[in-house]
C-alpha cells in the first residue's frame, strides 16, 4: 500500500538571539493547540479601575471626611508584546485574539523549562489593525492581561 501525504506542515525556525521572550499558547477554531515566541521589546503597563464605592447620607455628611469612600479598586498588570512577522503567518496569528483559552509560559530565565508553569492569561479586546494588503511583512501586536493583583477592600 503506497503512502498518502494528507497534509504538508511548514514549520519556521528563527535561530536569533530572544531578548526578553514571552511564549504563549491558545486554543485555534479547531480545538488544537498553537504556539509563538515574542522577542521584541515589551511594553509593562497597569491598568487600574474603581471597584465599587459607598456615597455616604447627608446626616453623616457633619462627621465625615468627604462624601464619597472607595470601597475597593481593581489594578491588572498588562504587557504589550509585538513581532514583525510575514503576512502569511498573520492569518494564523490573528486566532489568538478571539481565542477563550490563552496561555503564557512564566518564570523563564532560561531556556531550561525547570521551575516554569503555564499561566492562564486575557487578550485584551479590541479592534485591530493586521495588515496593508500591499505589505509582505508587518507588526503584530498583543496586549496579555495577566491575573488581576489582589488587592484589600475597606
Amino acid at each position: 500500500m503506497p503512502n498518502i501525504i494528507t497534509e504538508v506542515k511548514t514549520i519556521k525556525v528563527d535561530r536569533d538571539c530572544v531578548g526578553y521572550p514571552v511564549f504563549i499558547s491558545w486554543m485555534n477554531t479547531l480545538g488544537g493547540r498553537e504556539h509563538w515566541l515574542f522577542n521584541k521589546v515589551n511594553v509593562k503597563q497597569l491598568d487600574t479601575s474603581e471597584g465599587g464605592s459607598f456615597k455616604v447620607t447627608n446626616q453623616l455628611l457633619e462627621n465625615s471626611r468627604g462624601d464619597v469612600f472607595e470601597l475597593t479598586n481593581n489594578a491588572n498588570n498588562v504587557i504589550i508584546v509585538n513581532s514583525l512577522v510575514d503576512v502569511e503567518d498573520i492569518e494564523g496569528l490573528k486566532s489568538v485574539l478571539y481565542s477563550p483559552s490563552v496561555e503564557m509560559l512564566s518564570n523563564v530565565d532560561t531556556w531550561q523549562t525547570e521551575g516554569a508553569k503555564w499561566l492562564n492569561v486575557r487578550i485584551n479586546k479590541g479592534s485591530f489593525k493586521l495588515y496593508q494588503s500591499d505589505q509582505v511583512r508587518n507588526i503584530f501586536e498583543i496586549q496579555i492581561e495577566l491575573p488581576d493583583i489582589n488587592i484589600q477592600v475597606r
